[in-house]
């Protein structure tokens, strides 16, 4: 009998799991110690569409066309490998959005923790060929991208509101989580949307394209979740019961940051030199981020969205206990002596929680604060950072705590190899403070922890560079003790081993491969070395924008993209044109 639980936490930073006398999270830290615990692993991207290419398919973020088309493309997922070998799969965090379909690949218990997002289809794709059509450089190739992806969001989008509206175990997480959706409405709609479509597929793309957000199709109802809590009557309570702490929070991030957390002219000083040089959209938003930076470490200005009048609906898709809650029921009922199951949770990611949004049970609620409460009574005049984001750490601690409290009431425990994670680590954490947010080069959003606890494993610290894709081999040697080929990493504990670490990804927007430039790295424990080059550009040193010296500049304060010793960097750089020479020749350039 065995079991696997793969447990994703979205946005979490290794660093901050380290035992230096201030360790937010000494759960998981004593997990580290007592199991398996790698301790240079990294994702190739800070954000989870482009990151869970590595956890999901077990390959580089940009193989097999990138993640355009997410998974579709990829040549399997874990979930497929697990099942081809004899593992029922279970997923509850299934978000159907841009390319939804392909999420399915390999999950038999598969299920939704939100609803279909079409704001999200617009953002991360529809927006870049809006872009292309006004200015008339839309292909057939993209014509015939476009109808896939429009095919494949109507089936999904109808095939959501059909489960929804005859009460599928799939929508069993978030059934009645919505205060007014309206399913039968909002089937009619969509078939009749759905039509217009079919009648002439390009035209009506186009009219999409040209519109936006004024088409109908955007005045169809989004399933929002907005009714997690049943009992409302208890919001004021909560309200009351958190209000005391979020007015201590902002006194003490305005108050230290404004002391201690040096380098706020200078960022937003240089952007808006930089605008004023080079005026563009680009370098205007460059200017307007790193404001917004500044004045969010001293104000966290989403903060009491947290406590106000829609608290259960801050974050759209149910709290990790739910999630956790789930799953354990899953086991209870179907009684699945041998699978492999996944939740991935976003609690921490930004906008940061700290408590249970979704909860009724006002005794939790007064540990958790009390819990937050205990920590600001620690904190000492020379802070600096987000007091939200290192309370979002203890929070999810105890989420983790109570994962394992559940696996030992049910005598789960000891039949079940947890693996802990993060898809990519985490942008907002105020120190160091940055002049960019998530689509950088900056470590601490792509070092992320890895912890395997299972009770006939010896305790080991793996120190060698790894990579997040390595996470399904490995899953792979434990359960199955053999190698998938399909998959291009690593296991943890194979004897080969990466000399330098990866990362590659599109920036953000569409992650179209053909036309976004690509920020590329090479890396290790002496030097980051990173480029932006699209694949229509041959690479040269030209296309170097970071060069980061992490012994003496760990923080990646300094860089010296204009100083640098070309002898020194060979290696890395010898890792950027390779990796973008295989990218041109998988996508047909060269």
């Amino acid at each position: 009998m065995q079991r696997i639980l793969l447990f994703i936490i979205d946005s979490l930073n290794f660093s901050r799991l380290r035992d230096n006398g201030k360790s937010l999270m000494p759960f998981l830290y004593r997990l580290s110690r007592e199991g398996i615990s790698c301790e240079n692993m990294f994702s190739q991207a800070p954000y989870t569409e482009a990151a869970v290419m590595n956890i999901y398919c077990g390959q580089s973020v940009l193989e097999n066309g990138g993640y355009l088309k997410r998974f579709k493309c990829a040549k399997k997922t874990i979930f497929e490998a697990m099942k081809e070998n004899g593992y029922t799969t279970y997923y509850n965090s299934f978000q159907p959005q841009c390319f939804p379909s392909s999420l399915r690949r390999g999950i038999e218990y598969i299920y939704y923790n939100v609803g279909y997002d079409l704001g999200a289809l617009w953002s991360y794709r529809l927006y870049h060929y809006a872009l292309l059509l006004s200015k008339s450089e839309i292909t057939t190739e993209d014509n015939n991208d476009l109808i896939e992806i429009f095919d494949d969001n109507f089936s999904e989008w109808l095939l959501f509101v059909e489960n929804l509206i005859k009460h599928d175990e799939s929508c069993s997480m978030i059934q009645d989580n919505s205060k007014s959706y309206c399913g039968e409405a909002v089937m009619q709609a969509v078939k009749k949307e759905y039509q217009n479509y079919c009648e002439n597929k390009i035209d009506y793309i186009y009219e999409v394209l040209r519109k936006g957000k004024k088409h109908n199709i955007y005045k169809i109802p989004a399933f929002i979740q907005d009714l997690k809590i049943k009992n409302r009557g208890i919001m004021s309570s909560i309200t009351k019961l958190f209000k005391p702490l979020l007015k201590e929070i902002r006194k003490i991030d305005f108050k230290y940051n404004l002391k201690n957390n040096k380098g706020f002219v200078s960022g937003v000083c240089n952007n808006f030199v930089g605008f004023c040089k080079h005026p563009s959209n680009e370098t205007y938003k460059n200017f307007l981020k790193s404001l917004y930076i500044v004045v969010n470490v001293l104000f966290d200005l989403d903060l009491y969205q947290r406590i106000g009048l829609h608290l259960d609906g801050f974050k759209n898709a149910p709290s990790a206990r739910k999630h956790i809650d789930h799953y354990i029921d899953w086991v209870r009922n179907h009684k699945e002596e041998k699978h492999f199951a996944c939740i991935h949770v976003d609690d921490i990611h930004n906008p940061e929680e700290f408590f249970t949004y979704d909860s009724e049970d006002l005794s939790l609620l007064v540990k958790e604060r009390d819990d937050a409460m205990k920590y600001l009574g620690a904190i000492d005049n020379k802070y600096k950072g987000s007091v939200t984001h290192d309370l979002s750490l203890i929070f999810i601690d105890n989420i983790i705590k109570y994962l394992f409290e559940q696996l030992d009431n049910t005598d789960l425990l000891e039949s079940t190899t947890v693996l802990i994670t993060a898809d990519h680590g985490f942008s907002y954490a105020g120190y160091p403070l940055r002049d960019s947010l998530v689509t950088n080069l900056y470590l601490e959003n792509y070092r992320v922890p890895f912890v395997i606890v299972n009770s006939g494993f010896a305790p080991r610290i793996i120190d060698k560079i790894c990579l997040t894709k390595d996470i399904p081999s490995t899953i792979c040697d434990i359960a199955l003790n053999k190698k998938i080929p399909e998959f291009s990493g690593l296991s943890v504990f194979s004897e080969k081993e990466y000399e330098r670490a990866t990362i590659e990804y599109c920036g953000g927007g569409c992650p179209d491969i053909r036309r976004r430039k690509l920020k590329l790295a090479s890396h290790d424990s002496n030097f980051l070395v990173g480029a932006l080059c699209s694949l229509e550009e041959d690479f040269d040193w030209s296309k170097i924008t970071e060069v980061y010296d992490l012994i003496n500049d760990p923080l990646q304060k300094n860089n010296l993209v204009k100083e640098y010793n070309k002898a020194m960097l060979v290696p890395y750089f010898e890792d950027l044109f390779n990796r973008h020479s295989e990218l041109r020749r998988e996508n047909y350039i060269d």
